[in-house]
């Protein structure tokens, strides 16, 4: 995924525009869709005056796998934590899971910047609807299969 950094939308990484600004990813391209410099006042390639307008971007790709590593190491030791003590109780294994996202947001937010932090905030809104949607299913269809309507 690319992270505009003009309007802050994600787009698939093979986008060569902004979907939402228009923008180019990478480079100015002229109406042949001949790609040059961001500094470039005409085409490299044919020589047209009209160039689209640059941007830059972040690619997501390596970024999203390793929020997904943090996340999914700290559902991991949350689980085991809660597998390994005698006493079952959930809410500090609940606490010590959230004081361990809330580090993990707070250097993201902190040294990765507001482009960033925008970006997953779209991307987590994103995945939420996702969430949601499939959980909607899933009770949908038990509701059938156990209640037979």
């Amino acid at each position: 995924m690319r992270l505009c950094l003009s309007c802050y939308h994600l787009w698939p990484a093979a986008s060569a525009f902004c979907g939402h600004c228009g923008r180019t990813f990478g480079g100015r391209m002229c109406p042949k869709k001949h790609l040059s410099p961001r500094t470039a006042q005409h085409c490299i390639l044919c020589g047209a005056d009209r160039l689209s307008e640059p941007t830059t971007f972040l690619a997501l790709g390596w970024l999203a796998t390793l929020i997904g590593l943090a996340m999914t190491s700290g559902i991991i030791w949350a689980v085991w934590s809660y597998l390994t003590e005698s006493t079952k109780d959930v809410v500090p294994i609940l606490v010590h899971y959230a004081l361990f996202l809330a580090v993990m947001l707070y250097i993201i937010r902190a040294f990765m910047g507001k482009n960033v932090w925008n970006g997953l905030w779209r991307a987590c809104q994103m995945f939420a609807r996702v969430v949601s949607k499939a959980v909607w299913l899933i009770w949908q269809v038990l509701d059938r299969l156990l209640l037979k309507r």
